[in-house]
């Protein structure tokens, strides 16, 4: 395994990290840089896309991707691991399903604490993780949550529901011995293939549970209090949104809901699914 060396100064590194995730929730500024950003890692939602599946870092997204993929009997073209709420923005105003997937934020932001243990902050994870969710309260209607132990436990209800949703038929996943172990190949593939530092694999180690026990301690003082507090109520409304609940919500009920917007269109495209 090659080892990355983290070069860039820690204040730079918590701007970057600052400015990527502003403009992960603007739509049209998302697409304008995120086209240049498409790898094999990350895919962008397009007219062409079949399911959307994105969430805040350490939420589950590569076992939830490769799940949804592994139970596929066919390709399908999935848009994930832009960490932006934006791409759900877009998958709303296409047409295409789309799973928001949902982690506690003490143990989401503790995880992101762990992986960039070199310059992320408490302060710093827990106003992104907020400002990922914030925006999405609008589109509640428009994707189906996943908690994470639905995610990790119970993902076929999950896609059972995706296709009630959308009237689609993705097969579920089921949570068997060899088809988990068939996931957790790829995860560990993808461990092999570049990662280096060990606070960056994306299966526990020991390492990383030595890590956490000791930013845990910050997370809990009480100067990080208010701004854990108001990561718990957005989470809270995203992930208690019943999948049998009323449509309609307070942020949506009156005027064009979000997507009905005409002001931009990813690439061009036609707000109909093709």
């Amino acid at each position: 395994m090659s080892t990355i060396v983290e070069a860039t100064p820690p204040l730079l590194s918590r701007l970057k990290f600052l400015a990527s995730n502003l403009a992960k929730t603007h739509p049209r500024l998302f697409l304008t840089i995120a086209r240049h950003r498409e790898n094999h890692v990350r895919k962008l939602v397009d007219e062409n896309t079949d399911v959307v599946i994105e969430g805040y870092m350490r939420c589950g997204n590569y076992f939830a991707v490769y799940a949804f993929e592994h139970a596929q009997p066919g390709r399908v073209r999935i848009a994930h691991h832009f960490h932006a709420p934006a791409q759900l923005m877009v998958a709303a105003r296409l047409g295409v399903p789309s799973i928001l997937l949902l982690r506690h934020p003490r143990d989401a932001v503790l995880s992101a604490l762990v992986y960039y243990s070199r310059w992320l902050t408490p302060p710093l994870a827990l106003r992104t993780y907020t400002l990922f969710h914030q925006g999405l309260l609008r589109y509640r209607e428009a994707f189906v949550p996943s908690t994470f132990d639905e995610t990790t436990r119970t993902f076929h209800a999950v896609i059972e529901r995706v296709n009630r949703k959308f009237g689609s038929s993705f097969a579920p996943f089921r949570h068997t011995a060899p088809e988990e172990a068939a996931v957790f190949a790829k995860i560990d593939a993808i461990n092999k293939v570049g990662l280096g530092l060990p606070e960056r694999l994306s299966m526990p180690t020991d390492h990383k549970e030595r890590l956490k026990r000791s930013l845990s301690r910050r997370l809990d003082e009480p100067r990080y209090q208010k701004l854990m507090s108001q990561a718990i109520q957005v989470y809270n409304r995203l992930a208690h949104l019943s999948p049998e609940a009323p449509q309609a919500t307070p942020e949506c009920s009156s005027g064009p809901r979000p997507w009905e917007d005409d002001r931009w269109r990813p690439h061009g495209g036609s707000a109909t699914r093709r």
